[in-house]
């Protein structure tokens, strides 16, 4: 980790790199942030809500498809003459029928779960957002403006017509 990544961070600042010279590379565990902490836990909600959605989606699709398969077969049973097995079957669809509005209303619930907790996680990228923005701040002030212009070194006669750059540096 370099200087500006460990500044960066916030553990070396840029007033000790001037007085003390460079900082000498050597491993520094940088301490787990709250910004950290929220990309964990945004990677591990989005892996447990496609894996939610994904069973409760097929959960629909085979409520769907055996409601299908009873309205289909109702009729042939009620004229093959077996009761019983049509009234099972009408029970059946009406138990689907609840089931999947039982599904829908877990997904909505899941819904409202997710939704709060991408307005956490908002607030969180506020804070970071912000304090990104006085790190910059404070960056701009430490360090002196230089402007690099880019010229083509016309005066030195080994590289006149060669279009080799020289560049100057102008200190604000």
């Amino acid at each position: 980790m370099n200087v500006a990544e460990r500044r960066l961070f916030g553990l070396v600042s840029a007033q000790r790199r001037r007085r003390h010279g460079p900082v000498r590379n050597f491993p520094v565990t940088v301490p787990p942030t709250e910004f950290d902490d929220h990309l964990r836990r945004t990677a591990r909600d989005r892996e447990q809500s496609k894996r939610f959605v994904k069973r409760v989606s097929w959960g629909i699709v085979g409520l769907l498809v055996s409601m299908a398969l009873l309205l289909w077969l109702l009729p042939v049973e009620r004229r093959a003459g077996h009761r019983t097995v049509a009234a099972v079957m009408e029970l059946s669809f009406v138990a689907e029928f609840f089931a999947l509005i039982a599904l829908v209303l877990v997904l909505r619930r899941r819904l409202a779960l997710q939704v709060e907790r991408l307005s956490e996680d908002h607030e969180v990228l506020l804070a970071q957002n912000m304090r990104l923005e006085q790190q910059n701040a404070d960056l701009a002030i430490q360090a002196p403006a230089e402007v690099v212009l880019p010229e083509l070194d016309r005066d030195v006669p080994s590289c006149a017509g060669t279009g080799i750059f020289t560049t100057a540096v102008l200190m604000v």
